[in-house]
């Protein structure tokens, strides 16, 4: 699941998901939903944000979502 791979990395990264949400120019309580499985196909721009923020393929982490990211 996506969230689950967005929490290592943010983890690994050291970061707290304020940080990362000041990082990644996203709402704290989207990255916790997306972290908690509330919300699971975050859209391209959060993708790219995340991935951004977190050093990483944008590509890798739409993978991790069925289906594909909302509005791909």
């Amino acid at each position: 699941m996506i969230g689950e791979e967005i929490k290592k990395a943010r983890e690994a990264a050291g970061l707290t998901t304020e940080q990362l949400a000041r990082e990644a120019e996203l709402p704290r309580p989207y990255i916790w939903k997306v972290e908690t499985g509330q919300i699971r196909r975050p859209g391209w721009d959060f993708i790219n944000r995340i991935a951004r923020a977190l050093e990483t393929n944008p590509d890798e982490l739409a993978r991790m979502i069925p289906g594909g990211p909302s509005g791909y």
